[in-house]
């Protein structure tokens, strides 16, 4: 049998050894979809679906949603990771979004920080803490949010309207979700779209779920495929 030292060196090198208490980071991509079926997600089947090999989300006119709902990936709370995926919206009217280190209540409903999606030219890309501090970074802002919670512009990552450019809602979009520790990033079509340091203390979640959303109001359909994980931490 190896020392003890020696055991522990070894699955510290084959990334068998959790970090921080939570799950050993991954070295390569874990696929979320598998293009069948919504094995290993859960939400309210009247909206969500797997429609020719896509995460399908969907408010028709018989059943238009009070409030946002959301699908819930089922495989654990992700601290430090790389997400990412492709989405689209199809019609002229969509409000989207990917929910990451998020809490879930009753209902499917889900808090926490969204990276948002729309058809549209204001929000694709932005920063919101849905059911707490909403927008914290809009779309080509470097931020740091304060102790006290203000929040301050400290740079660009780019001209808001020429990352707006890049985005086609109708098309297949690529997304990045970038979390580690208090750094957030978001990417589309691989271009930085914010740049976030939250250093509001308790407010600053490290840790939680990983979900998509279906906006609530006027009829809408949005597919997500591709999505992968990375664990890079906790």
């Amino acid at each position: 049998m190896l020392p003890p030292m020696r055991r522990f060196l070894l699955l510290l090198s084959t990334g068998l050894v959790t970090s921080m208490g939570g799950q050993a980071p991954s070295a390569a991509f874990v696929k979320l979809t598998n293009g069948r079926d919504l094995s290993g997600w859960e939400g309210d089947k009247r909206h969500w679906s797997v429609e020719n090999g896509a995460i399908t989300g969907e408010t028709a006119k018989a059943h238009i949603a009070d409030s946002p709902t959301y699908l819930i990936w089922r495989g654990g709370q992700a601290g430090d990771f790389h997400l990412r995926g492709k989405y689209r919206f199809i019609g002229d009217y969509g409000n989207s979004g990917v929910q990451y280190r998020s809490r879930e209540s009753a209902g499917f409903m889900v808090t926490g920080y969204q990276a948002d999606f729309e058809v549209g030219n204001q929000w694709s890309g932005v920063l919101v803490e849905m059911g707490g501090r909403l927008h914290l970074a809009r779309r080509g802002q470097k931020v740091r949010v304060g102790r006290d919670g203000k929040i301050e512009v400290s740079g660009s990552v780019g001209d808001p309207d020429q990352l707006q450019a890049l985005i086609r809602p109708n098309e297949w979009t690529d997304f990045e979700v970038i979390a580690q520790g208090n750094h957030l990033v978001h990417k589309i079509n691989g271009r930085t779209m914010v740049d976030v340091i939250d250093g509001q203390g308790e407010k600053a979640a490290l840790n939680g779920i990983i979900a998509l959303q279906l906006n609530r109001s006027r009829p809408m359909k949005v597919q997500f495929r591709d999505i992968e994980l990375r664990r890079t931490g906790r």
